[in-house]
């Protein structure tokens, strides 16, 4: 990836879901106020990453393929207001979201993260990875919270 020499740089961590997508909205309508770039990134998991090997898929294309469809995804669901003048990368590495989203936050030069939490009504706590980012990150991390899905009622009850 190359590193901008001006403006935001914000981290999206995103597994493509609509919570992903209040994030990525979010930090990309900043970075279009505030000048920068959004990079956006896919962590993917290492069972993952081992069953795609083993479907012939190095996992160089495993990557690679992982950032083109966070791109699409993207230039697709993000409102086109929210992303008029943000600059997009787009990486991908296999790993656990706890420890490489801080790593690649330390690389590449991140200014801030911004990463969905879902909303369980517990004032004052991050849940899950959230947390967990947040202790171990070098910059500030911005977390949206997000409603958590309803369970539709169980059938015969």
């Amino acid at each position: 990836m190359e590193i901008p020499e001006a403006g935001m740089v914000v981290l999206v961590p995103t597994d493509l879901s609509e919570a992903s997508l209040v994030a990525a909205t979010y930090a990309s309508g900043l970075v279009s106020q505030a000048g920068g770039t959004v990079v956006l990134l896919r962590v993917l998991s290492p069972v993952d990453v081992e069953e795609g090997v083993a479907e012939g898929r190095p996992v160089d294309r495993q990557m690679d393929d992982a950032c083109v469809e966070a791109r699409w995804w993207f230039a697709t669901f993000v409102p086109q207001a929210s992303r008029r003048t943000a600059r997009v990368e787009a990486l991908a590495v296999p790993g656990h979201p706890e420890g490489e989203i801080p790593a690649v936050a330390r690389s590449v030069g991140i200014t801030m993260i911004v990463m969905p939490i879902e909303d369980r009504r517990r004032a004052g706590a991050l849940t899950g990875s959230a947390e967990v980012v947040r202790r171990r990150a070098s910059c500030p991390v911005l977390t949206i919270r997000v409603p958590t899905p309803a369970v539709p009622p169980r059938a015969g009850r």
